[in-house]
């Protein structure tokens, strides 16, 4: 191959790493950001067993707005625990489920000076959502799964978006 073919090939290459780049955060951002409809039928609330707290919640990177938090079940290891944060429409009554990720908190712990002798770390939740697609005010709770049954931990906080 001759040195024009080899350079060539370089900037073909580099257009497309670049290209399949680009296209992969945009799919991240998007997949990151789909809120769905949720039906709580069915679905337990919380009782004084639970307990939470928001941390953020704020317009985040371009258009997301970024919520994080946590919830304990006192007497249950936060181990084997799905969460999603949960937003409900106060106008419309609609929840909505946002994608979410876990997160380590054992500041949580410290902070609650829990003695119940469970390993709480793992209590953390985050979510994001497209500024887009959310209007009005909003009430945040949190879906604490476990395998005996699902339940929305109310948060006690709201927020406005325009």
């Amino acid at each position: 191959m001759n040195r024009k073919t080899q350079v060539l090939c370089m900037i073909c290459m580099t257009i497309l790493m670049l290209f399949l780049g680009a296209t992969y955060v945009e799919g991240y951002k998007t997949a990151r950001s789909y809120m769905r409809t949720l039906n709580v039928e069915g679905m337990k609330f919380s009782d004084n067993d639970y307990m939470s707290g928001i941390d953020e919640n704020t317009g985040w990177w371009e258009d997301y707005y970024k919520i994080s938090g946590w919830a304990i079940h006192v007497g249950d290891s936060s181990t084997d625990v799905k969460m999603h944060i949960v937003l409900r429409d106060t106008e419309s009554k609609i929840f909505y489920e946002l994608p979410s990720y876990l997160q380590s908190r054992n500041d949580v712990m410290d902070a609650l000076n829990l003695k119940d002798g469970i390993d709480h770390s793992k209590c953390g939740v985050g979510g994001t959502a497209r500024l887009s697609q959310i209007h009005g005010t909003y009430h945040i709770y949190i879906l604490y799964q476990t395998s005996k049954e699902d339940t929305l931990v109310d948060t006690g906080k709201e927020f406005t978006c325009e």
